[in-house]
């Protein structure tokens, strides 16, 4: 017999990512909750590297065809691994939604965290920890009233990668 954490699901169906994305925010917590899954449904990141966004990270380019693009390029803090992925339209709206065009280059895309929080690596896990928990629980809440299972902020990722095995990416990609 499988125990409970063999059998919980560590990501959402694509009917149960629908409901969430169509969600309607009810207060400005759960409104700066949903742009973030919004946006992390198209880009897979840790949340702590979503945290520590920066408009630095986003390189615009003009491609022939398809226009303006968006590109992300960061080193992650877990793995410190260099990621540089074209945003989706949806994440790219996300962010353009939030005033990108208004930011300084050193502006926190989505602004959880204050510049005391980058006083050294302590305070800012300290911080990213915080506000990770506070990210939860407005995203627990948001599921009760939606009757979707218990997620967390790593469930996107999941999320993320799981969608795109479904829809034949390769998984080493």
């Amino acid at each position: 017999v499988p125990n409970p954490k063999q059998i919980k699901r560590k990501f959402l169906t694509n009917e149960e990512t629908q409901r969430l994305i169509a969600y309607s925010p009810l207060n400005e917590s759960e409104h700066k909750v949903m742009k973030i899954i919004k946006f992390n449904l198209h880009v897979g990141l840790r949340i702590g590297d979503i945290f520590t966004l920066r408009k630095n990270n986003i390189i615009l380019q003009n491609h022939p065809i398809k226009g303006e693009i968006f590109r992300l390029s960061k080193t992650t803090s877990k793995t410190e691994t260099d990621i540089n992925i074209m945003l989706t339209t949806q994440a790219k709206q996300q962010i353009l939604e939030g005033g990108f065009e208004k930011l300084d280059s050193q502006d926190l895309i989505f602004p959880w965290l204050s510049d005391a929080d980058f006083s050294d690596d302590f305070t800012l896990y300290k911080a990213i920890s915080a506000k990770t928990a506070y990210f939860n629980k407005i995203l627990n809440n948001i599921c009760k009233v939606l009757e979707i299972k218990h997620i967390s902020s790593h469930s996107l990722r999941h999320t993320f990668c799981t969608t795109l095995i479904s829809k034949g990416v390769p998984i080493t990609s």
